[in-house]
């Protein structure tokens, strides 16, 4: 999981300024320069999206086993 966070860590700064940079392009009419780069920010997007995607999926597990265990001891 700390590896994951690292990832999103790292992405995050790059996706939020392609971001900007795609708003800032369609703010000038920029349509096919505000295209292009969405679609290279889309790379960044999925990268971000499974990271987060594998961070939830983890605190499910954790959620369930820590459930699992505290519903077996009183039981």
């Amino acid at each position: 999981a700390k590896a994951t966070l690292a990832r999103m860590n790292e992405l995050l700064p790059t996706y939020q300024n392609q971001v900007r940079q795609i708003l800032q392009l369609a703010h000038e009419n920029k349509d096919e320069a505000g295209l292009k780069l969405l679609r290279e920010n889309r790379i960044v997007a999925d990268q971000l999206d499974e990271s987060m995607t594998k961070i939830a999926m983890t605190k499910e597990d954790v959620g369930l086993k820590a459930f699992e265990e505290s519903n077996a001891v009183y039981e």
